[in-house]
């Protein structure tokens, strides 16, 4: 599966002070979810663009490349469309949570900490509701074509002063006279990146404002920005994210986020990571919304596992569903965008530990558990019974007794009389026809005092080296 990604396109606007000559215009971020599966890529792309320098230009274009031929890419272009919002918490802030879960679980088998073991944890607090902006304005659709031999328009779509074309061309040129049939020329580093793009087949989905009064009048639209939008479909057998259109804004750091529903990373092999500043994290959402005109943009797997549903005339809501996303977050100067992104199914080892830590936190209990309590018997029966020469083997073997609780090795302690049976018993003698005013090993009491204070010592130490860590 997957969810929203950020595309990287780019968008120019026509100022009437120079006729047919592009100029670019800045945006202020931009926003993407994707959802991947089976080899089909399902992209929802946002950019958000200032306002006065777009309502500045007669004419605004925001071209993005496809990787799949025009005839294979589905095209759903809507207009105000509530996306789910994404929040949950990070899969490492949850380990955490897990970690001091079971921290509280594993002191408890001392007894007196059992009451903070009962106590409620609240997850660390991400931010993610508020991290990422909502999507609010998307395009919306109409009908076209555009007559040039070289150039097929296979879907046109018109409204809200918008207009969205998805097309192939066989040549730069073609294309270039395509975009000169909008009134628009682009810059020469813009050309040279397209013409890329044609030689490597690619399809394009190029978005205008052929309306700017009616979409100045979309009430969607809200502050100083604007939300531009586009839904699209296409079959790839890795999940791809267009970024080189972007590298027109030279020096300028455009923010992007993504969000790819399900663990992604990146694909091996692309010299472009290296000079970027990329960060990638997980997490899971146990809740969200779907407005139904976008049920089909989200997998049947992800809408048919919730457990509950609550279900309203125009939206879903769903919960403990346990869905998680990759989060992308670039910020690197736009210059540096010498290439695409690709990123495939996976998983990273930071990951799969998290995972087990939430998935199976019982058992990660018991091996953290199991290794303590025999050291700390093996540490205290040393330090309380030196002088007698205690078995080392022995007292290993009765800290699994703390298995049971401290109870429990309290009960085999004593059965077992390990203030005589784990010791050298000829050092008694010894010291007993010595003048030593303490002949005999220290009551089994200190053996217990020892034990509990050595185990708390070394589960803090252990839980705080965990937590700085994972």
């Amino acid at each position: 599966m997957a969810i929203p990604v950020s595309s990287d396109g780019g968008s120019w606007s026509y100022v009437p002070d120079t006729p047919l000559v592009a100029q670019v215009v800045r945006e202020e971020a931009q926003y993407a979810t994707i959802n991947f599966e089976d080899g089909y890529e399902k992209m929802i792309i946002q950019i958000t663009i200032d306002r006065y320098e777009l309502i500045s230009g007669e004419n605004a274009v925001w071209i993005f490349p496809i990787p799949a031929p025009s005839d294979k890419v589905d095209l759903d272009v809507v207009q105000g469309m509530e996306l789910p919002v994404f929040g949950g918490s990070l899969v490492r802030d949850l380990a955490r949570q897990t970690v001091l879960k079971s921290f509280f679980w594993e002191s408890s088998s001392q007894l007196y900490p059992s009451p903070w073991s009962i106590m409620p944890i609240t997850p660390p607090s991400t931010g993610l509701y508020n991290r990422y902006h909502h999507p609010d304005a998307l395009l919306g659709g109409g009908g076209g074509y555009y007559d040039q031999p070289d150039v097929t328009v296979y879907q046109h779509l018109e409204k809200f002063g918008l207009a969205t074309e998805i097309l192939t061309a066989d040549s730069s040129q073609s294309l270039y006279s395509y975009l000169e049939s909008k009134s628009l020329l682009l810059p020469d580093d813009g050309k040279q990146i397209l013409e890329e793009y044609v030689e490597s087949n690619y399809s394009f989905s190029i978005s205008w404002i052929n309306d700017t009064q009616d979409f100045v009048a979309n009430p969607y639209t809200y502050y100083d920005a604007f939300d531009l939008g586009v839904s699209l479909g296409f079959p790839t057998d890795r999940i791809f994210f267009p970024l080189k259109l972007t590298r027109v804004y030279g020096d300028q750091t455009i923010p992007i986020f993504l969000q790819i529903v399900d663990s992604a990373v990146t694909a091996p092999g692309q010299s472009i990571l290296s000079d970027l500043n990329l960060s990638m994290d997980y997490a899971r959402v146990n809740t969200f919304r779907i407005e139904r005109p976008m049920f089909d943009f989200f997998s049947e797997q992800m809408v048919n596992a919730p457990v509950h549903e609550v279900e309203y005339d125009n939206a879903h809501d769903y919960s403990d569903i346990n869905v998680m996303y990759t989060i992308v977050e670039i910020s690197s100067p736009s210059a540096l965008f010498t290439d695409d992104l690709w990123f495939i199914e996976g998983s990273t080892l930071s990951l799969d530990t998290h995972n087990f830590i939430l998935n199976g936190w019982p058992i990660f209990t018991a091996l953290l558990l199991i290794p303590i309590s025999i050291m700390s018997s093996l540490v205290a029966g040393v330090l309380v019974y030196h002088r007698f020469s205690p078995s080392k083997k022995k007292f290993v073997l009765l800290g699994l007794a703390n298995l049971l609780t401290v109870v429990g090795l309290i009960a085999v302690s004593t059965r077992l009389r390990v203030d005589r049976e784990f010791i050298d018993k000829s050092k008694i003698d010894e010291f007993i026809e010595s003048d030593n005013p303490r002949p005999l090993p220290l009551p089994r009491i200190y053996f217990f005092f020892a034990f509990t204070v050595i185990f708390m010592a070394i589960s803090i130490t252990s839980y705080e080296f965990l937590l700085l860590t994972i």
